[in-house]
């Protein structure tokens, strides 16, 4: 969900809201190369992906840093995660699905 105030002299007025169906903003997503086997995707503010190629990670709102505290293969996606919300940009190679 994307929400953006609608003000009015700085005076809130109300807001406007536009739900983005995840599955198939997947889709999309998985259209997205980076590099030759890269791959885009989207966490929202509790790191949970909320959109990525295999949507089984949007069924199941799979959190990559909780998952990795008991699941090593996670490790790599965590780091990725981790990277992106210590406001790092770029490539992480450390991931492989």
């Amino acid at each position: 969900m994307i929400a953006a105030p609608i003000t009015k002299n700085g005076e809130s007025r109300g807001c406007i809201l536009y739900a983005i169906d995840p599955i198939i903003f997947s889709e999309y997503l998985a259209e997205i190369k980076v590099g030759a086997n890269g791959s885009s995707f989207i966490v929202d503010n509790k790191d949970t992906i909320i959109a990525h190629p295999n949507t089984d990670y949007v069924y199941d709102a799979y959190n990559p840093i909780t998952a990795s505290a008991t699941d090593v293969s996670a490790q790599g996606l965590a780091n990725s995660v981790q990277n992106l919300i210590d406001g790092n940009s770029g490539f992480d190679g450390s991931f492989h699905h």
